[in-house]
């Protein structure tokens, strides 16, 4: 038996607080960082705040049904800097007198 996997269904510009480790997806490597730090509150030594999605102080289901309600976002991150451009002149072309087609004489 083959399991293929599915390709992310949508892809936003924002950040996602489903996505823990910040690699740009909600996938099964923020599910396996959220079990290691399940059944935790803050305070605890394993207590992740990255692991508390809705910041309710504890890491339990209502974070995991969050993140599966994300599963397979991909997502860009704002850029940290502004791209510049650097503009150059542009030439401009001059018209040129269009010869006429009869003369007075």
């Amino acid at each position: 038996m083959s399991v293929m996997a599915s390709k992310p269904m949508i892809s936003i510009a924002a950040s996602l607080p489903e996505d823990i480790n910040g690699d740009g997806t909600v996938n099964m490597s923020d599910v396996i960082l959220i079990a290691s730090h399940f059944n935790t509150m803050a305070g605890n030594a394993n207590y992740d705040i990255k692991c508390d999605v809705n910041r309710d102080n504890a890491v339990n289901m209502s974070d995991v049904i969050l993140i599966a309600a994300k599963f397979n976002i991909v997502y860009t991150p704002y850029p940290t800097s502004t791209p510049t451009m650097k503009l150059s002149p542009t030439p401009t072309q001059t018209a040129k007198p269009s010869p006429t087609a009869y003369s007075n004489s």
